[in-house]
Parts: structure tokens; C-alpha cells; sequence
């Protein structure tokens, strides 16, 4: 029993140092790159070790001025292939989490740990007053309200930070549809870039409501931007029917969904101008699509493995002449590969009678702090 526990403390101590000299590396490589990018929020380690199922994601307070000195660390711990005693398991993530002070200086209420299953929600392991934190970051150009919450994400998705700058470089004079929208991060770029109108949907309120606080935090008038609180799929259709376009799009022998009849917008006066709103076609949309979406507002199931097509298809019919789309997910099992855009632009050819060009961008112009993990999903679509 003793040999036992000395080999387990041999070990752990062995992993502490590789976790260590790997989280110094990393963190010497990417503040580099962070203040030259004016970036203050970055992923500083991905599973780089495979003793160590962890990812750690840095953001650092922005506090009336841009320095590097106050950061809130969040750590996620994979779930093992293996089974590992609970209390081992405690002990082993609070030496991980000592190595993180010890590297940024920090307490321990500066990290949050939290653990992801594969079929059950992500779980916090921290202290009760430690549950709830709201602050502020920056990047690039935009500030944005990052809120620690237990069962809730940050707010900011960092591996769309390349796009999110590519947004506000092209959206000058454009009119903006986010679909999915989240916490509308590409919008308040979209506004930043001097977009003529934005607009947001998702089927929550709460990060609606998360997202014009976003707009409120950078200065930004929310007169052109509507914030519509829809099943993306109802919102899609109630759009292309206004417009007199296709409604009914089948592919091969999937059925059509069945979808709810109305959509909501948030603010009380839109609902007398849903019409004018959905006569307009967009100059740019992005659409970053959950993987599986089965809420109870609604009456639609989204499998974006097989529904991808469909929902491209349904975005392509309100896109303007010259307008590009943008289709986003993280899905790991999804199929798209050159065989498959060469027929899912027959597909569409026949379908809109419209000739489309498909570039697939997942492994472009990735950040160095992504480079090393397997890139998502990411397409653009342009009409020829």
C-alpha cells in the first residue's frame, strides 16, 4: 500500500513538471503574440500533454487601461477514458491548479475548475461565493462582459476570434444577419466596422438581453440592430416566404422539419415592423450552428451533422447577389469534405438555380493558440 502511494505521488509529481514547464512555454509564446494583437483573452493550453485532460483559457480583467496583470483562469477537465477515485481525482486538479497560481501570480479564487461529460452538463467544482463573476475584456477593438456561471459558458467563443476580426474588416456599409448569435460578439464587431444594420437571432432572451449589453459596453447605438428572439429555422422561414422565395427544400430523402408558425422579437415595437424586416436580403451572415438543438420552444430538432445542407440552403435564399456566408460549427463528427461540396453545390444549383462557389476555411489563418487542436468547421459561400 505504501509503494502504491509513493508511485502515485512519484507521478503526480512528474506530471506537475511537465505541466508546468509546458504552461511557461506556452504562456512566453502567446503573451508575445497577445500584446502585438492587442488580445487579452487566449486558450494557453489544450491537452497538449495527454497525462493531463485539461484546457486552460485566459482572460485578463481589462480595468481602464490594457495590461496583462489581473487574469481569471478557467481550467475544464475531460473526462477519462478511465475511471479515477474521486478523491485522487480532487487532489490531482488541486495540484494542477497550484502549478496555474504559481505561474500567474494568482489566488486560487482567480481559477475555476470545471469538469466536461459527454452526456451530462459541465459541473463547476469551486466554492459556493466563487460561483458567480462578471468582468470585462478586450479584444482587439471591443470590450466584452465575461460572466462565470455555474452550467453557463463565458460569453465569448475564443476560436472564432479570427473571424470575428474578419467581420469588422468587411462589414463597412453591409447589413448583418447573425444566426445563433450567442452573445452577438460578431455583430458588435459587424458595428465597429460600420455595418448599416445587424441583426441577431437566437431562441434566448437571456443572451439577447447579454448581447445588447455587449453593444451598450462599446458604445454602440442599438437603432440599427435587432435583436430577434426566434428558432433560427422559423426565423429562416418567415424570411424566405416574405421574400416570395423557395420554401419547401428537400434534400435527397430527408423530411422537411416542422416548424413553429411564429417567431418573437424582443423589442415590443419590432413586432409591427416584422414585415419590413423581412423583406431585406443580407451582405454578409454568419451562421455558427450548435451541433444538437432540441429545445422545448420550439418544435424543430436540429441535428447538424445531417442538417448542415439544409440549413445552408434556407441562409443561401436571403443572401444578397454579391453578399458571403458563413457556416460555422464544432461538430466532430460531421462529413464535409471536396466530394461532398462538389455535390452539395449540384444540389444547390438545382435547387436555387444559383451557381455557388464554397471555400472551406477550418484550417486557415487559425491563431497560434488554436493551431494545435483540431480546427472547426468553417465555410464561405459565394454566389458566381
Amino acid at each position: 500500500m505504501l509503494m502504491e502511494e509513493n508511485d502515485n505521488n512519484i507521478k503526480l509529481n512528474r506530471q506537475r513538471d511537465f505541466f508546468y514547464n509546458r504552461l511557461v512555454k506556452n504562456k512566453t509564446h502567446l503573451l508575445k503574440w497577445a500584446k502585438r494583437q492587442h488580445v487579452f483573452c487566449f486558450r494557453l493550453y489544450d491537452r497538449d500533454i495527454l497525462e493531463i485532460p485539461l484546457c486552460v483559457d485566459v482572460y485578463y480583467i481589462y480595468n481602464d487601461k490594457e495590461d496583462y496583470s489581473n487574469p481569471i483562469v478557467i481550467v475544464t477537465l475531460y473526462q477519462r477514458p478511465y475511471t479515477k477515485n474521486i478523491l485522487e481525482e480532487k487532489q490531482w486538479l488541486s495540484c494542477m491548479s497550484k502549478v496555474i497560481e504559481d505561474i500567474f501570480s494568482i489566488s486560487s479564487l482567480q481559477i475555476f475548475i470545471k469538469v466536461r461529460h459527454k452526456k451530462k452538463d459541465t459541473q463547476y467544482y469551486v466554492p459556493e461565493e466563487q460561483k458567480k463573476i462578471s468582468f470585462i475584456v478586450k479584444e482587439y477593438q471591443a470590450f466584452f462582459l465575461i460572466s462565470i456561471r455555474e452550467l453557463l459558458d463565458t460569453g465569448l467563443f475564443l476560436d472564432h476570434r479570427w473571424l470575428r476580426k474578419r467581420i469588422f474588416e468587411t462589414a463597412k456599409g453591409k447589413n448583418i444577419l447573425n444566426l445563433f448569435c450567442y452573445t452577438a460578439s460578431f455583430s458588435v464587431f459587424a458595428h465597429l466596422g460600420h455595418a448599416q444594420s445587424s441583426t441577431s437571432v437566437d431562441l434566448s432572451q437571456n443572451y439577447l438581453d447579454w448581447a445588447k449589453e455587449n453593444f451598450k459596453l462599446n458604445g454602440l447605438s442599438l437603432e440599427n440592430a435587432r435583436f430577434i428572439c426566434s428558432d433560427v429555422y422559423t426565423y429562416l422561414k418567415t424570411l424566405i416566404k416574405a421574400n416570395h422565395a423557395r420554401t419547401h427544400i428537400h434534400i435527397e430523402k430527408r423530411k422537411y422539419k416542422i416548424f413553429s408558425e411564429t417567431y418573437k422579437a424582443i423589442e415590443h415595437e419590432e413586432k409591427y415592423k416584422q414585415k419590413e424586416y423581412s423583406q431585406k436580403l443580407y451582405d454578409i451572415i454568419i451562421c455558427d450552428a450548435p451541433t444538437f438543438s432540441n429545445s422545448k420552444k420550439t418544435n424543430t430538432v436540429l441535428n447538424i451533422n445531417e442538417d448542415w445542407q439544409c440549413l445552408c440552403l434556407l441562409c443561401l435564399q436571403v443572401l444578397s447577389k454579391d453578399g458571403i456566408f458563413y457556416f460555422s460549427c464544432n461538430s466532430k463528427k460531421i462529413k464535409i469534405n471536396k466530394e461532398i461540396l462538389d455535390h452539395f453545390k449540384e444540389t444547390i444549383y438545382s435547387q436555387l438555380h444559383r451557381t455557388v462557389f464554397i471555400k472551406d476555411m477550418s484550417s486557415i489563418l487559425i491563431d497560434p493558440d488554436f493551431k494545435k487542436r483540431e480546427p472547426h468547421t468553417l465555410l464561405q459561400f459565394k454566389f458566381i
